[in-house]
């Protein structure tokens, strides 16, 4: 399991940063692009402070991330995901995790589901990315699974 988790994030953090390529070089990269950008970096950032059962300190999910801040976001997420996952076994993967949703409803999930949530949470945003960037006229970037798994 840790193998499959330790791939699934790997490949996060490479479409994280071949969306922050483009974001670097275009200059009129979709505003709304961006929002959604920041959305799954903040939400990645969120998750790890639920899963370290801290008290999440913003509901803000849609804040303003500069650019600048994106790659130091990114960074910062997959060493604590990668942290988590290279320390944690299959007993530890089934464990239910307590939080708070952003509307204060208590859960417990294990930290296998809220890994793959996560992962799906993010291609899912990175999917509207690259919508917004072909409704802007600019080529999408290729981000699948597979043509990860190809490099």
């Amino acid at each position: 399991m840790k193998e499959h988790f330790l791939k699934l994030f790997e490949y996060n953090n490479w479409a994280n940063n071949k969306i922050l390529e483009i974001i670097l070089k275009e200059n009129d990269f979709p505003q709304i692009a961006l929002k959604y950008f920041s959305h799954l970096l903040i939400a990645e950032k969120t998750w790890m402070v639920r899963i370290k059962s801290k008290e999440v300190p913003s509901n803000d999910f849609w804040p303003e991330i500069s650019k600048n801040e994106f790659r130091e976001l990114i960074n910062k997420n997959i060493n604590e995901y990668l942290e988590l996952i290279n320390n944690s076994n299959d007993k530890l993967f089934d464990e239910k995790i307590k939080y708070k949703t952003s509307k204060g409803i208590e859960f417990d999930s294990t930290l296998k589901d809220i890994l793959t949530h996560i992962s799906m949470h993010s291609m899912y945003h990175r999917g509207q990315v690259n919508t917004a960037l072909r409704n802007s006229g600019l080529e999408p970037v290729n981000i699948d699974f597979i043509t990860y798994t190809r490099i």
